[in-house]
């Protein structure tokens, strides 16, 4: 998983994206996927069915991509107005 995020970040890398994006994105990815490669652990279930990482990971991309996205919105309309 982490060497696919890797190739992903390295393509994206010398895109026009606005300052701290590759690492949200590093971080939507890289919580998505321990989301579900924790399923097949065998953790204990904190709550909501979930486990702690689970939970964990649920919170960084409701963090991470609503940053994102206004980002790339400040990002559009800035180029928009030049």
């Amino acid at each position: 998983m982490n060497v696919g995020i890797f190739a992903l970040l390295w393509r994206l890398r010398k895109q026009n994206l606005p300052d701290g994006a590759l690492f949200l994105i590093y971080l939507l990815l890289y919580s998505s996927g321990r989301f579900l490669i924790t399923f097949w652990s065998s953790y204990r279930s904190v709550a909501f069915g979930l486990n702690q990482s689970q939970i964990i990971s649920l919170a960084a991309v409701a963090i991470g991509l609503p940053l994102l996205l206004y980002g790339l919105q400040r990002q559009r309309a800035s180029h928009a107005l030049s």
